[in-house]
């Protein structure tokens, strides 16, 4: 994995992971909306990968996950987004 710095002011992903830019989002709420959210700003970083992190175990949701991609997959002009991972229990899943 290595680390990329983006010029002040703009976004850019977390970095690369063998050569495919990710960007790592804590989720905060169970809302569909919140993990479409997620999903955008992503996409503004044009990162391929979005990674979910949720430190309580409690918030999780597959099925929110899945409803939120759906939702960007037919709302976004860009989609960058190309695959969902999540960490659960310090553990790394694929969606």
């Amino acid at each position: 994995m290595e680390s990329e710095v983006a010029p002040e002011g703009h976004k850019s992903s977390e970095g690369f992971l063998e050569d495919v830019s990710f960007d790592i989002k804590g989720i905060e709420g169970t809302s569909e909306r919140n993990i479409l959210r997620k999903m955008y700003e992503t996409s503004e970083k044009k990162a391929k990968i979005l990674l979910l992190y949720y430190h309580d175990n409690d918030l999780f949701n597959k099925q929110k996950i899945i409803d939120g991609y759906r939702s960007y997959l037919r709302n976004s002009k860009s989609k960058n987004v190309e695959s969902i991972y999540y960490i659960l229990d310090n553990k790394l899943f694929e969606l």
